[in-house]
């Protein structure tokens, strides 16, 4: 796949490639992206201009997309000490930015249809099609192709693998790309031997929290009519910013659970948020069926934001058999480590500090 041509390959390999799910440094801009913004000026170093996925700050996503608490919830963030971040794009994230998504004329974009797979002639889909294994060369250094429920694919440049979080890992298990004890466990031939595959998996964990509008209409609703019921406030997620947050605490608590120097210092770095917040026009999260969306809930989120954190496994992916249609066996250790839940607390306090204690919440006092 080139970087921006719009262009999909369908034999690539002869080596293998595995990208990683949560850490992914690249040297050099991609370049894949068109960014449509209404006032600020693009930087193409850091922003494309022409690529085929389309991403959209909420004021530039339609003209008329402009939430009612928007003014407050700026005040708000600031409330909770969020300065404003003009480009959360420009390395830094630290602050409180307009949410920008990928979506484009009212829908979101996945790859597929960004990259308009299902017209590319020299792409072929197989669908229920379960990849078994990969396969490789005699020396077992080179990949060729896929062993798959319908045959052997065999490749001319290269073998990507991209089956998400849990299944890439465990593709290549079954291939004999992991723990070599592991592996033997469970018969499967030793290709190479990476102790770490299936391991170092971070879950996004969110704290919701609920809140009713003192004045209808104030959020969506599913009644048509509503304030909000106009289709452009269905062009994304119903938001208007979103913050990240140094939590001082997640350092000090990293450290008394035992992680070395490096990593408290980076931990400790005040670009270092591992606290993501906002605030959404609907009541959302795991407790949202309890609420109506009567044009009067709204909610906030506080996650962990995992692509910062330099220590702890809190999530293993292992094999319980040597057949790709069986399940993954999923060993959370989560909930062992205090670490994990110190951004997702702290956020929690920040969020009730400053729109409960009186001292704090006069830019939404009139309206929660």
């Amino acid at each position: 796949m080139s970087p921006g041509d719009g262009k999909v390959c369908s034999h690539t390999s002869s080596r293998f490639v595995f990208l990683p799910t949560q850490f992914f440094f690249c040297l050099f801009p991609l370049q894949t992206e068109t960014f449509i913004s209404c006032n600020e000026t693009v930087n193409p170093a850091l922003l494309g201009t022409s690529g085929p996925i389309s991403t959209v700050g909420i004021k530039a996503s339609h003209v008329n997309r402009q939430y009612p608490l928007r003014k407050e919830t700026s005040a708000l963030l600031e409330n909770m000490g969020c300065a404003l971040n003009p480009d959360g794009n420009s390395g830094s994230v630290k602050g409180y930015s307009e949410l920008v998504e990928n979506w484009k004329n009212g829908a979101r974009q996945p790859a597929s249809v960004a990259y308009e797979v299902a017209q590319c002639k020299n792409v072929t889909i197989l669908t229920s099609t379960l990849v078994h294994k990969i396969l490789f060369d005699t020396s077992n250094t080179k990949a060729i192709g896929v062993q798959t429920s319908a045959g052997a694919f065999y490749a001319s440049k290269e073998t990507i693998i991209c089956a998400g979080a849990y299944r890439s890992p465990q593709l290549l298990l079954l291939s004999g790309i992991g723990s070599a004890s592991t592996l033997a466990q469970r018969g499967i031939p030793l290709v190479l031997d990476l102790p770490d595959v299936g391991k170092n998996l971070h879950d996004h964990m969110a704290v919701p929290l609920y809140w009713k509008l003192k004045e209808q209409g104030n959020a969506m609703d599913v009644n048509p009519g509503g304030k909000l019921s106009a289709p452009q406030f269905y062009f994304g997620l119903p938001c208007d910013w979103i913050a990240f947050e140094h939590i001082p605490a997640v350092p000090t608590t990293a450290k008394s659970e035992g992680a070395d120097v490096v990593s408290v210092r980076h931990l400790s770095h005040p670009e270092r948020c591992p606290a993501e917040i906002f605030f959404a026009y609907v009541p959302a999260g795991p407790g949202s069926m309890k609420y109506k969306q009567d044009g009067q809930m709204i909610s906030s989120m506080v996650l962990a934001n995992p692509t910062l954190w330099l220590i702890d496994i809190p999530l293993m992916a292992h094999i319980a058999h040597s057949h790709p249609s069986n399940p993954l066996v999923l060993v959370d250790n989560t909930f062992l480590s205090p670490y994990y839940f110190s951004p997702l607390l702290q956020g929690a306090d920040i969020v009730m500090g400053a729109t409960i204690l009186p001292a704090h919440h006069a830019a939404y006092a009139k309206k929660l």
